[in-house]
């Protein structure tokens, strides 16, 4: 018996990555349709958002999997309707990968370039990443772009330390 808060992610592989392709064409979709510009902020959010779902999507599969299905199986066959066995037992089960995986796409999102600049563009003060910083600097002032990829690395370390001691906490 299969729930459903988990047969999305009991298909294979493939079937995942053109379904959460075909979900950012209907996104893009969405927001031209209610005539939300491509670029700037929106553009850099979608861009950055489907780009680091596929890590998170990854964390959550993990749980999943190493959750079972089992607790699943015999709440169901006790009464519990699907919403109380995702609520009370698999969101439970699956927090920790689901957390991971936040923070990791998070992290991710920090050094997002290609998409950003392919979607959003490089407006200053508009969509200008810290990345995309870095990239314009290394050309003219090479200290500069050195000393922004260090605040971005110390960034990223602080938000993953701290991401392993509440994982620790739990």
């Amino acid at each position: 018996m299969t729930t459903i808060s988990t047969e999305a992610f009991r298909k294979p592989p493939l079937t995942r990555q053109l379904t959460t392709v075909a979900v950012g064409a209907c996104g893009s979709a969405l927001f031209l349709w209610l005539g939300v510009p491509g670029g700037g902020i929106s553009g850099a959010m979608l861009a950055v958002t489907l780009m680091t779902v596929f890590g998170l999507a990854a964390r959550i599969e993990g749980s999943l999997r190493t959750a079972g299905e089992r607790y699943e199986v015999v709440a169901a066959s006790l009464g519990a309707r699907p919403t109380t066995v995702f609520r009370r037992i698999t969101l439970p089960l699956v927090l920790p990968g689901l957390l991971s995986g936040a923070v990791l796409a998070f992290a991710r999102s920090l050094g997002e370039f290609g998409a950003t600049i392919t979607f959003a563009g490089s407006l200053q003060g508009v969509t200008r990443t810290l990345p995309l910083e870095i990239y314009l600097q290394r050309e003219t002032d090479p200290d500069a772009a050195v000393a922004l990829a260090l605040v971005l690395v110390v960034v990223a370390v602080l938000v993953i330390g701290l991401a392993r001691q509440s994982r620790g906490s739990m």
